[in-house]
């Protein structure tokens, strides 16, 4: 027979923290206007998730988060020296 887990609050996401964490992505991502790039979307999503998982329950905070998370981490590719694992390409 299976073990069970137990799940603590931080474990989980009921269907309103979906709701609100799913709004908040898809605002994020309409302030782009097109096609986004992989990476970016999953800088996005990561960020929301987690903070969801803290607790956060407002799309506006969780929207302008990931979007300065995502502006942190570009800086930082981009401050990077050449050949850096946060310079490297994609599944390398």
């Amino acid at each position: 027979m299976g073990h069970l887990r137990h799940f603590s609050r931080r474990d989980i996401l009921g269907p309103d923290d979906i709701s609100v964490a799913v709004s908040a992505f898809e605002a994020a991502l309409g302030t782009f206007g097109g096609v986004v790039a992989k990476r970016t979307t999953d800088t996005l999503a990561r960020y929301i998730v987690h903070r969801a998982l803290q607790g956060e329950r407002d799309a506006g905070e969780l929207r302008d988060g990931a979007l300065s998370a995502l502006r942190r981490s570009r800086s930082a590719r981009r401050a990077a020296p050449r050949g850096s694992p946060s310079n490297a390409p994609a599944g390398a």
